[in-house]
This record gives C-alpha cells, structure tokens and sequence, in this order.
C-alpha cells in the first residue's frame, strides 16, 4: 500500500477526562484527511462500543482497541500510524481550540525529516495555570540541555519521521506521557535534526484554574523516568 505524506495519530478513552471534548476534537481531526490526506488513527483504552462508533462515523481511518493504559495507547497509535504514512502527527485529542487554530498550518511549515516540537510561545505558555508552567519548565530546562535546542517540548504534540517509530518497541516500562521523552532522546541519537514549530493554541479558558498540581508534578516525573530508562543517566536538574 502507497503510504501517505502524514497520519495523524491519538487515543481516547470515554471513561477518563471531557468525553465530549474528545470526541469534538477527533471529529475535528477527521476533517484534515479531506483537506490534507492525513487519516487518523486512534488507540482506545476502553471506550463504550457508542463512543466507538461515532469515532468511526466520523471518519477516523482505524481505531485500536488497547488494554493495559496510557503507555500502550501511546505506543499503539503511533506505531499503527507510522505504517500508513512518511511522517506521523502526534496529539493528545483535547486541543480542539489548537486544531481550529493553526493545526493546518503543520502541513506546510513542517521540515521533513525532522523531530518537529509543537511549542508555545512565552506569551502562550503564560496562559496555562501556573502549577503547569512550573512542572513544564522543569521538564524544559533538562531536555533543552539534553537536545541542545532552545523551545518547549511540554505541550505534547510532534511531528516526526515514521521510521522513529520503531524506537517505541524498546519501551518495556508504564512511563506513561514519558513515552514522548523517549521518542525525543531516540530522535537525538539518531540524529535527526529538530525544529521548533510554534503553533500552539493559548490554554483553554476553562482550564486556566489550579486543579492538580500534584497531576503536572507526576508528568514531569514520567518524562525523567523514561529519561533516565532511555539514556542510563539522571536527567540534569541543576
């Protein structure tokens, strides 16, 4: 099969998180395989067989039904989506104000071949809480030391080369959004050049409270876990 220039690659699970907001951010994923040709595979750690279907009337390409959590998800949908396409588009499915923002434009800005961050501004980030931004920075300030280039890598999405994907199958621990640090620490050992793309959307009014600090610090825990497993080395946190 003639693989496609990108696949757009995420998870859901109804049962955690803004159900609603999923399926609305997925269904607005959907509409770039039209204007793009990027279909869209999901990894789906247990949603009700509704939920399922309405993904799929929407127009997702292939839906994986994943058991054992967030780690084999994120594997999953990346893996299955680097088999479709040259280059895959990595996203979490509730960033709806990002995707009917300047989603597209990654379509025409995107370097290939490169390991491609999608960043915030400094005036983007300041709009997240600031528990996030203090757990954020922290993660920022060790791997911009690790990959020797300035920009945000704690928003989540990237964009890379569907050979990396390969790289996700060494993953043998429940690292969770860690997942994402590994793929990073593997793209920088194999040398692919990185690019910062700075197209994220500001932080959704209704998540602009404190909520759960303690929930941002286990994030950045995970990242310097799958740190630490990836390199044989504590991540620099001076």
């Amino acid at each position: 099969m003639e693989k496609t220039k990108f696949a757009i690659a995420t998870m859901a699970d109804e049962r955690y998180g803004d159900a609603a907001l999923t399926l609305a951010g997925i269904q607005r994923l959907t509409q770039f395989y039209a204007q793009f040709d990027a279909p869209v595979i999901v990894a789906d750690g247990g949603s009700s067989e509704n939920f399922l279907k309405n993904m799929k009337a929407a127009g997702v390409q292939d839906i994986y039904n994943v058991t054992g959590g967030l780690t084999n998800q994120l594997v999953r949908s990346m893996q299955e989506a680097a088999t479709i396409a040259d280059y895959v588009i990595y996203t979490e499915p509730d960033k709806l104000d990002w995707f009917n923002g300047d989603f597209s434009r990654i379509f025409a800005d995107y370097a290939p071949g490169h390991f491609s961050p999608i960043a915030r501004t400094d005036e983007v980030f300041s709009t997240f809480p600031v528990s996030q931004q203090n757990a954020e920075r922290r993660l920022n300030d060790f791997l911009i030391k690790y990959a020797g280039v300035k920009g945000d890598y704690g928003y989540g999405p990237r964009v890379f080369p569907s050979s990396l994907a390969d790289s996700l199958s060494e993953i043998n621990q429940d690292i969770r959004w860690g997942t994402l640090t590994h793929l990073l620490i593997r793209a920088k050992e194999r040398g692919i050049p990185f690019q910062m793309l700075y197209l994220a959307a500001s932080c959704p009014f209704s998540q602009r409270e404190e909520n759960n600090p303690e929930y941002r610090n286990r994030q950045t825990a995970q990242h310097e876990l799958a740190f630490s497993l990836a390199t044989g080395r504590m991540p620099d946190l001076k």
